[in-house]
């Protein structure tokens, strides 16, 4: 009976394969506003597949038309499950405008599993002042 139990609990993580080649967006960290009418996006990318991670190329789009194609290369390859922060290239943007980041591929490979590959978010207005930005290493 506990062996029926175990087996059951563990079949979905025994079954699904990891894929060789797969980063996710696990968060966006870069000011969610303008400013001098501008956004420079910071996202969390973690490296979700098998084979360390060099390079990874992400598209910019702004409502609905891609804005550029950042082929991010890491100084140092990340592991399975480490997560980085990079910056992207500034993005011209308004309160309203609709920002959306799409992982397209890992190390010249298409990302294997679509999961975590979209994130999508509106930009909100101005600030009264623009602060400073950290970016965490």
């Amino acid at each position: 009976m506990r062996f029926l139990f175990l087996l059951a609990f563990l079949t979905p993580f025994l079954a699904s394969a990891q894929n060789d080649y797969d980063a996710r967006i696990v968060a966006y960290r870069g000011l969610r506003y303008p400013c001098v009418d501008s956004v420079t996006p910071v996202l969390r990318i973690q490296n979700a597949g098998a084979q360390a991670m060099n390079s990874c190329v992400v598209e910019t789009w702004k409502n609905g038309v891609m804005e550029n194609s950042f082929d991010w290369q890491l100084a140092i390859a990340a592991v399975t499950n480490e997560e980085r922060q990079p910056a992207f290239p500034t993005v011209a943007a308004t309160a309203g405008d609709v920002l959306e980041f799409r992982i397209i591929s890992v190390n010249g490979n298409p990302d294997q599993d679509t999961t975590g590959n979209v994130l999508q978010f509106t930009v909100s207005g101005a600030a009264s002042t623009c602060g400073q930005q950290t970016v965490e290493v």
